[in-house]
C-alpha cells in the first residue's frame, strides 16, 4: 500500500491496520469471506464482494454501542435492546474499490463499504430499535466508524 493510501476518513497503512484491528476487538469470531474480485470500472483499479460475520459481545456493547448500557434501567427499551443484541451473529454484506498506481506499483485508495442496517434490522425488526441502536453508536449503518476512538 501506498504510505498515503486512504480508506474514508483514514490515511495510512498503520492506520487502517488499526481500524481492522479495532473491529477485530470489537466484535467476536471476525470472518470475512472474499466473494468475488473483478476488474474494476476505471483503469487500474478492482472491486472485492465481501460478507464479513461476526457475534456481537458483551464487549462489542461496551465499545461501539455505549449509549445502549450507560442508559441500562431493567425494563427499559435499552435494557430490551441489548438483550436482543447480546449473542446475535451479524452478516453483512460489503464491497472495497481499490485504486492501483502502477508508477509506485501500490495501492493509493480504498472505499468500502458494507450494509449494516439490513442485518440488524432483521434481529430488531424494525427501524425504531434500529434507529436507537445507531444513535450514539460509533459504527454507522453503512459500516462507516466514527473518527472517536474505542
Amino acid at each position: 500500500m501506498a504510505p498515503n493510501v486512504r480508506d474514508g476518513d483514514v490515511c495510512g497503512p498503520r492506520a487502517l491496520l488499526d481500524r481492522w484491528t479495532m473491529f477485530s476487538h470489537c466484535f467476536d469470531d471476525v470472518q470475512v469471506v472474499l466473494q468475488r474480485l473483478e476488474k474494476g470500472p476505471i483503469e487500474n483499479s478492482a472491486v472485492a464482494t465481501v460478507i464479513t460475520s461476526f457475534t456481537i459481545s458483551p464487549n462489542s456493547l461496551r465499545l461501539v454501542f455505549p449509549h445502549l448500557t450507560q442508559e441500562n434501567e431493567p425494563g427499559s427499551v435499552t435494557t430490551s435492546l441489548t438483550n436482543k443484541l447480546r449473542g446475535q451473529r451479524l452478516v453483512v454484506r460489503g464491497s472495497a474499490f481499490f485504486e492501483w498506481d502502477d508508477t509506485i506499483g501500490r495501492v493509493t485508495s480504498i472505499l468500502s463499504e458494507s450494509d449494516m442496517l439490513t442485518p440488524l434490522l432483521q434481529v430488531l425488526g424494525n427501524l425504531g430499535d434500529v434507529n436507537r441502536v445507531f444513535n450514539g453508536a460509533l459504527v454507522s449503518p453503512e459500516s462507516i466508524w466514527t473518527t472517536r476512538s474505542v
